[in-house]
């Protein structure tokens, strides 16, 4: 029987600094350090599995936060921002028509 993602609950709420820009930003920092860290792995781990098992870890976290990222960029229009399931506030700034949602 699976879950449907709307049942799972918010363990934890964001701040209201954090907003979409920002998380943007952060991501793509994030993103860059899976990628040295992927690089270090290949070049200092020696066991093939581990090696194998590391590098796919991070690639499948890479792309999830890939996607995650892009939605970041379009959520502003519709109100509904979220990174991994959290709800990301909207600043006034960024579009006022968001602030009674």
């Amino acid at each position: 029987m699976s879950i449907p993602l709307d049942d799972i609950p918010n363990w934890v709420d964001l701040p209201p600094w954090v907003h979409p820009d920002l998380l943007e930003d952060v991501s793509l920092a994030v993103l860059l350090a899976a990628v040295i860290a992927a690089a270090l792995v290949l070049r200092f781990v020696r066991k093939v599995a581990v090696r194998v098992l590391v590098v796919t870890a991070l690639l499948a976290f890479a792309i999830g936060l890939w996607d995650q990222r892009a939605q970041l960029q379009s959520c502003t229009d519709d109100c509904q921002c979220e990174l991994f399931g959290q709800v990301v506030h909207i600043p006034a700034n960024k579009n006022p028509l968001c602030q009674g949602a």
